[in-house]
């Protein structure tokens, strides 16, 4: 007795198999979206520390919490 797959399945497991998959596409590129947003976050905060600029105001920018800013801080500090 086989696996199920997309090519071998009734119509209705078919669909089953599309909306996952499309459920699943939507979920990483949201997530890959969520990844490079908070990335680029870091990396402004990362020059605008390098540029002295009050950690209160790079918060105020970024929306960065005090203590992420802090922590980026430590790793250019390395």
């Amino acid at each position: 007795m086989g696996l199920y797959n997309e090519e071998n399945a009734s119509p209705t497991v078919a669909n089953s198999f599309a909306e996952q998959l499309d459920r699943g596409i939507a979920q990483g590129l949201e997530q890959g979206l969520e990844q490079g947003i908070s990335l680029e976050k870091q990396n402004i905060a990362k020059k605008l520390i390098l540029e002295n600029m009050p950690l209160e105001m790079i918060s105020s920018v970024t929306d960065l919490n005090i203590e992420e800013l802090e922590a980026i801080r430590e790793t250019i500090r390395k």
